[in-house]
């Protein structure tokens, strides 16, 4: 039992993904199942639904910060910094910039033993539409990069960022995201944790880009 409480915690990793570098629009059927309100915290609102295409839930997370739409991105854009607000990330790196609207990273994530590290290696494409709210979507693009020995390669990841500014100063953000941790790991483990990373991950990110701001 107590391995499936390490999992619980770590597992949630996909996110890290928050690794929350973006958020896409999935491909969807004729029916979307609706989101389900699990967590609320201040202005933080954390979401889950079934897929229409598999047996892990898909994650939302809304929340607004009080910093300028130019430092979030500035602050999402930074791939190296990962591993400081990504939940459990041991080692992030951009593998290559594209644009400035494109961009290559790869994570790596700490799992207790005995399962293996995970890594992901994310495809970030970004725009700003006419009314300026800012989109972010991200995919694994697992043959982006040689696999590494001993670490088990993330090959299903999609998210979307939609950050819209507010007439106050602040940006409202609408994250979601689906990922499948790949490896041996029970669905129910997967399901049960599936909001602890990305919720601590959106937490400090929130004071990341806060300090950014102070320090840029």
């Amino acid at each position: 039992m107590k391995n499936y409480t390490y999992l619980i915690l770590l597992v949630p990793f996909l996110l890290i993904v928050m690794v929350f570098s973006s958020t896409t629009v999935f491909a969807q059927d004729s029916y979307e199942p609706p989101w389900e309100l699990v967590k609320e915290e201040g202005n933080l609102k954390v979401y889950t639904r079934k897929s229409f295409d598999s047996e892990i839930k898909e994650l939302r997370i809304t929340t607004s910060m009080k910093v300028p739409l130019k430092d979030f991105i500035d602050a999402l854009n930074d791939a190296d910094s990962y591993k400081d607000w990504v939940y459990k990330c041991e080692s992030s790196s951009l593998v290559q910039k594209v644009s400035e609207t494109e961009l290559y990273y790869q994570i790596e994530t700490d799992f207790p033993f005995p399962l293996s590290d995970r890594d992901l290696v994310v495809h970030t494409k970004q725009r700003i539409d006419d009314s300026g709210t800012f989109y972010s979507n991200s995919v694994a693009s697992p043959d982006k990069r040689p696999e590494e020995e001993g670490v088990v390669r993330i090959n299903l990841y999609e998210s979307q960022w939609k950050v819209t500014p507010q007439n106050d100063g602040s940006v409202y953000i609408d994250y979601n995201s689906k990922v499948d941790p790949a490896g041996n790991i029970p669905l129910w483990v997967i399901n049960l944790g599936i909001t602890v990373g990305p919720v601590k991950s959106m937490e400090r990110f929130t004071q990341f880009v806060e300090d950014w701001t102070l320090n840029k």
